[in-house]
């Protein structure tokens, strides 16, 4: 059995508040179980990561725009076909990670590495509603929405590299003085 958690085990193991927990569902705009569901454990690792970035000065909009790119290559993908979970794009993340052929966030596995020409998708089995244009005449092309996700990912990637010199020297003042 998976463990479980409820908000306020969430709040704890994040060592964050509730206020903050909130707002970061409400801003990235994630799924908020019923007082009679529990949070799982990739949806607490999917907000360790989020954390972590904001320690690292990556701005929240940054964050979303990554984690809406990671989600619409999901759905491209069929990812949000597979179970019907509320929270398809968030189940992925307490899985094995695999730097090469993950998506950062939600820990996706595309199972093929990011960089790939060719990315095999998924069969979709679920009925939809007919589009009255498919996804490719629309634009939607899974080679061209992960370039975009790669070109963000850099970017947090260098404010990363930049950022943790800044945390070490903050680390080092505050052994320190304390």
């Amino acid at each position: 059995m998976p463990v479980e958690y409820s908000f306020y085990k969430l709040c704890k193991d994040l060592l964050k508040p509730k206020r903050y927990v909130q707002s970061l569902q409400s801003k990235l705009e994630l799924y908020i179980p019923r007082k009679d569901e529990s949070y799982t454990p990739g949806y607490r690792r999917f907000l360790q990561k989020v954390i972590a970035l904001r320690t690292y000065s990556v701005p929240l909009e940054d964050i979303t725009d990554l984690f809406k790119l990671e989600k619409k290559i999901m759905q491209l993908m069929h990812a949000d076909s597979q179970d019907g979970s509320p929270t398809w794009y968030l189940d992925c993340c307490a899985g094995p990670v695999n730097a090469e052929t993950c998506l950062l966030l939600t820990n996706y596995n595309l199972e093929t590495p990011i960089n790939a020409a060719v990315v095999q998708i998924q069969l979709d089995f679920t009925r939809k509603d007919d589009e009255l244009f498919d996804g490719e005449e629309m634009g939607e092309d899974i080679q061209r929405v992960l370039a975009i996700y790669r070109e963000q990912v850099q970017r947090m990637k260098d404010r990363i590299e930049t950022e943790y010199k800044v945390l070490v020297n903050a680390l080092d003042w505050a052994n320190q003085a304390f």
